[in-house]
This record gives structure tokens, C-alpha cells and sequence, in this order.
């Protein structure tokens, strides 16, 4: 968030002629961004994109371990679906049938 906005002030500079748009500068809020999250931990002779690819790997491995949970809570969700609504049929089924059999009872008296 803090470098999109980084980069937006930056741009809305240039539009409104404060400044020109200059790509380095904006590459800087990459470096400094960067330098203060992802590569935070960099280690020794590694390269930055080393650390961006660890950190992409993490990410990966947490969302294949939250997924089999996800699709779980999918499936007891529409699984209570399933249930509610087969519940409103049969109230349906009943409530005509209840209205049928007044209305023959309308008709024969």
C-alpha cells in the first residue's frame, strides 16, 4: 500500500507539472520498499530475487495448506444449502397440498 501510494504521488506530480516523471525515482520506492519487507532477510551473496522467490514460495505453501479447509467450509456451506432448500420444498409441497385439499373443501360444501 505504502509504495502504490508512493508511486501515485509521484505520478500525480508529474501530471500536474510539479515535477517530471522520472522511472528512477520510482524504481527507488521499489528498492526502499523491497529493502524493508521481502529482502529484510536477505542472506549473505543471495540475490534479492532469491528472497522474492522464497517469500512467493511461502505464500504458495501457506495457500495449499489453507485450500483443503476452504473447499471443506465450501462444501458444508452449500451442503446447509442443500438442506435449507430441500426444507422449503417440502413447506412448499405441504402448503399446497393443504390449500388443495381446503379448496375441495370449499367447492364441496
Amino acid at each position: 500500500m505504502k509504495l502504490a501510494q508512493l508511486i501515485i504521488n509521484h505520478t500525480n506530480d508529474a501530471r500536474s507539472s510539479k515535477s517530471s516523471f522520472q522511472l528512477t525515482v520510482v524504481l527507488g520506492f521499489v528498492k526502499n520498499t523491497a529493502a524493508s519487507t521481502v529482502v529484510k532477510d536477505l542472506k549473505p551473496n543471495e540475490s534479492p530475487w532469491d528472497a522474492v522467490g522464497r517469500t512467493i514460495t511461502q505464500l504458495v505453501e501457506e495457500g495449499a495448506k489453507l485450500l483443503p479447509s476452504v473447499l471443506e467450509n465450501e462444501n458444508v456451506i452449500k451442503s446447509e444449502f442443500d438442506e435449507i432448500a430441500s426444507s422449503r420444498i417440502i413447506q412448499l409441497q405441504l402448503s399446497l397440498i393443504r390449500y388443495l385439499e381446503q379448496s375441495q373443501v370449499h367447492h364441496l360444501g
